[in-house]
């Protein structure tokens, strides 16, 4: 049986992994830091199989930077998502996007905090905008349907 060591590794596309490495593939706790051709720069945490899976920390190149539970490599169930622009989303995600409850807080001021689907806002929840407009009610594909609004 392969015992697991602390290796560092030179991997396709330029990408080098430093870590816990059992029978020369990622498995436990490290970095890796991506070669070019790929949209993250980083990621950090427990790798199984080669991938990023558990907790983790995931730095893309455009600046964004996601915390939280990974599966697969990809954001999956609770995380934060911190965009380059400074915007926050706090919530659940499903399948690497915006999925199910959560939190979004934009640097102007303005949040939404309900549900979402695939990235948009989709159900029910509340949106406060920088001008202190409120909406309250139900969502489809981002759009406000129903429900009480007031400035």
């Amino acid at each position: 049986m392969p015992e697991r060591v602390h290796d560092t590794l030179a991997l396709e596309g330029g990408s080098v992994y430093v870590g816990e490495v059992l029978g020369g593939v990622p498995d436990g706790v490290g970095e890796m830091v991506y070669g070019s051709g790929n949209v993250i720069s980083s990621a950090k945490g427990s790798f199984k199989n080669g991938q990023l899976e558990g907790r983790g920390e995931i730095v893309y190149k455009n600046g964004d930077k996601y915390e939280g539970q990974v599966r697969a490599g990809r954001r999956e169930g609770p995380g934060k998502q911190t965009f380059a622009s400074g915007d926050v989303y706090s919530g659940r995600f499903r399948m690497d996007k915006i999925y199910g409850q959560g939190k979004f807080e934009s640097v102007d001021g303005s949040t939404y905090d309900g549900a979402w689907r695939y990235g948009k806002r989709e159900g029910r929840g509340k949106a406060v905008a920088a001008d202190g407009t409120v909406r309250e009610g139900t969502w489809k594909a981002d759009a406000f349907v129903d429900g009480e609004s007031s400035s």
